[in-house]
């Protein structure tokens, strides 16, 4: 993803120990990734702003991945 396109996804807080929000282009697909790069949480985004509660999951770091048409950003996460 180029750096304009990267500038359009902010991931925070980062860490955390339950609430992450994303703030991503509208159409955009979303994935959250377990520490070993499987995909654990599959999303079609319909809103500019999503919230996950992370509150049930161990602590380790873990991924966003986004994609917009041909382009993707992977964050990296981590959970307290």
């Amino acid at each position: 993803m180029d750096e304009a396109a990267a500038d359009d996804v902010i991931v925070h807080p980062n860490s955390t120990k339950d609430f992450l929000n994303i703030q991503l282009l509208l159409g955009s697909a979303v994935e959250l990734l377990n520490p070993l790069g499987q995909a654990i949480l599959n999303l079609e985004v319909e809103h500019e702003r999503l919230n996950f509660n992370l509150s049930n999951l161990l602590a380790a770091a873990y991924g966003v991945r986004v994609q917009k048409d041909h382009q993707v950003i992977t964050e990296r996460v981590i959970k307290e």
